[in-house]
């Protein structure tokens, strides 16, 4: 799955496509989360609209969820924000917002994902933490 990461203002967009794999999305988090300008986003914006097949599990999905709570440390203040309207993945990252650090949006958009994104955090509960728009 090739995949790439632009920095816009506050905010990481990383768009996806070709197969889907918790490897790779890993690696695109890490990327995100190694770069000096992590300390000041607020929003972290993946787009899997052309994402044609998607190799991951629900165990991948809590790996990866829990991985995100060593950034949370030194940056609370994320929204993740997911633009897709594939079911598999909106199923997946309502499994992810049971214990994720971070508050999670899934929009049908981009449009609608930044404008989610940039709102803001308002850090809700643990486990009422994903927005479908």
């Amino acid at each position: 799955m090739p995949y790439e990461v632009l920095w816009e203002g506050r905010c990481s967009y990383t768009r996806f496509w070709g197969e889907l794999s918790a490897q790779e999305y890993n690696q695109a988090q890490e990327v995100v989360f190694a770069d000096p300008r992590f300390d000041m986003l607020r929003c972290k914006i993946s787009d899997f609209l052309e994402v044609t097949s998607v190799f991951v599990t629900k165990e991948d999905v809590e790996y990866l969820a829990t991985y995100n709570h060593g950034p949370n440390l030194t940056n609370p203040n994320i929204r993740f924000v997911y633009v897709t309207t594939d079911a598999t993945i909106i199923a997946l990252i309502r499994h992810a917002a049971t214990l994720s650090a971070y508050e999670l949006g899934i929009f049908p958009t981009l449009k609608e994902a930044r404008s989610w994104g940039s709102e803001g955090t308002t850090n809700p509960p643990r486990g009422t933490r994903t927005w479908v728009g």
